[in-house]
C-alpha cells in the first residue's frame, strides 16, 4: 500500500508538510459543502493542530500571507490565516496516532470559554461531546483526504487510541406554547433597556417567528437571503440550503410573511431597496447577522421574556418547538423530516419521545378509541347481551 505507514514500510517522507494537504483538502470540502460546515471544520483543525504543536513542542511560524481570494467562502480570513499558520508548522509525519491521541486529550481536557467558579478560584470545565466529536470528524476527514491520495497508507484516525469523546445524547428541548407566546410578545416591543444598540421590534418579530414557524437552523437563518423568501402561486415559502449542500423548500404560514412584510418595508426606508442576493436579516446598518450575533440577539430575547434557555443553542430550541408541534398536530414523520432538512429519519424520531403528552391526546381522539368506548361503557354491555 501507498503513502506513509506508522507500522510498516515508508513510503513518503514523514518530513512532507501538512498545509499543501490541507490547502487541497479545504478546496474539495468547499465544493462539496455547506458554508457552515467548511467554516466549522476549518475552526475543529485549528483546535486540535494548536494542541498538536504544543504536544511535539514545534515551533510555529509568524502569521502567513493569504490572499483573501484564496480564503474559503463562509470563513473568516482571520480563522483561515491562523488555522494556515498553525498547519504549516506540522508534517505527515506528525500525524502519528500516538501523537494525535495527545493532542486529543488535550484538545478535550478543556475549553477556554467555558468556565466555572470554584473556590478559591475560576477552573475551566471540558469540551462538550459534541464538540469533540465534531473536531474528530473533521481531522477524520483531512487524514482520509491524505489516505486516499496516497500520502497515507492508512487512516491515522481510526486508532483506538484517540479519544473522540462519548457519543452525546440528544434530546430535543422545545418551549411550552405559553413560553412562545410570551417570546413572541416581548419581541415585538422595543429593547428600552438597550436603547443605545438601536433596537428594531419588527426585524426581531419577523426572524422570531421565522424560528419559530419554519424550524430552520440557526446557519441557514443567517445564509438565508431576500431571493429565498418566494410565493409561488400564492404559495410563500423559504428556499433554504442546509447541511451538505442541500436544498430544501419550507412553507410560511400567512402570518408569518406579514411580519416579514413589515420588516422589509421599515428595512426598505431605512436602508434603501434590497437585492435579491442581500442577506434576510441585518443589522440596522445593513451588516448580515453572523451566526455568534445572532444567538446572542435571541439570548436577549430569552433574558427580556425571563425565560430560561433550552439546550446548548437558543435558535435550536425554537426548532425544536416547531417540529414537536409539528408532531403534536399530527404531521407524519416523514414529512417532519423534509421539513427540518434531515438525512436520517433516526434523528427525527428523537420528537417523538418529547410530545408524550401531545401523543396521547391524538390516540384519546382517534375514533377507534372512541368506539371502543361506546362498546365498553357499562349500559351499552347491558344492551349488548342477549335476552333471556
Amino acid at each position: 500500500m501507498g503513502g506513509l505507514s506508522f507500522a510498516d514500510e515508508v513510503d513518503v517522507s514523514a518530513d512532507s508538510p501538512l498545509l499543501p494537504v490541507f490547502v487541497d483538502w479545504v478546496t474539495v470540502l468547499t465544493g462539496e459543502k455547506s458554508r457552515a460546515t467548511v467554516r466549522a471544520y476549518v475552526a475543529d483543525v485549528q483546535l486540535v493542530a494548536r494542541a498538536l504543536t504544543e504536544v511535539l513542542g514545534r515551533a510555529v511560524p509568524p502569521a502567513l500571507d493569504v490572499p483573501v481570494e484564496r480564503v474559503p467562502a463562509g470563513v473568516s480570513p482571520t480563522t483561515y490565516r491562523e488555522t494556515v499558520r498553525l498547519v504549516s508548522a506540522l508534517t505527515l509525519g506528525d500525524l502519528h496516532p500516538r501523537h494525535l491521541a495527545e493532542a486529543f486529550a488535550v484538545f478535550g481536557s478543556s475549553a477556554p470559554d467555558r468556565r466555572r467558579v470554584v473556590r478559591p478560584g475560576i477552573e475551566t470545565e471540558p469540551r462538550r461531546a459534541a464538540t469533540r466529536r465534531r473536531a474528530a470528524a473533521a481531522w477524520t476527514a483531512l487524514c482520509e483526504h491524505a489516505r486516499a491520495h496516497g500520502l497515507l497508507a492508512a487512516n491515522p484516525m481510526r486508532d483506538p487510541r484517540i479519544s473522540k469523546g462519548p457519543k452525546p445524547t440528544y434530546s430535543p428541548t422545545p418551549f411550552e406554547l405559553h413560553e412562545a407566546e410570551r417570546l413572541l410578545r416581548t419581541v415585538a416591543q422595543p429593547d428600552v433597556a438597550r436603547t443605545s444598540r438601536r433596537p428594531w421590534p419588527a426585524r426581531d418579530l419577523a426572524l422570531a417567528s421565522v424560528l419559530l414557524t419554519s424550524g430552520i437552523r440557526l446557519a441557514e437563518a443567517c445564509a438565508v437571503t431576500v431571493g429565498d423568501l418566494r410565493d409561488a402561486t400564492g404559495a410563500p415559502h423559504l428556499h433554504v440550503l442546509g447541511k451538505g449542500n442541500k436544498h430544501r423548500t419550507v412553507p410560511l404560514a400567512r402570518s408569518t410573511v406579514g411580519t416579514l412584510e413589515t420588516y422589509l418595508a421599515e428595512r426598505g426606508h431605512g436602508l434603501g431597496p434590497s437585492r435579491a442576493s442581500d442577506a434576510l436579516f441585518v443589522h440596522r446598518d445593513g451588516r448580515p447577522f453572523t451566526p455568534r450575533a445572532m444567538q446572542h440577539l435571541v439570548y436577549r430575547w430569552y433574558a427580556r421574556a425571563g425565560i430560561t434557555p433550552r439546550g446548548e443553542s437558543c435558535v435550536h430550541a425554537l426548532r425544536h418547538t416547531f417540529a414537536t408541534q409539528l408532531v403534536n398536530s399530527s404531521a407524519s414523520i416523514v414529512e417532519v423530516m423534509e421539513l427540518l432538512g434531515h438525512e436520517s429519519l433516526d434523528t427525527t424520531k428523537r420528537y417523538l419521545q418529547s410530545v408524550g403528552h401531545g401523543l396521547r391526546d391524538a390516540v384519546e381522539a382517534n375514533p377507534g378509541a372512541h368506539l371502543v368506548h361506546e362498546v365498553t361503557r357499562p349500559d351499552a354491555v347491558a344492551e349488548a347481551r342477549p335476552a333471556r
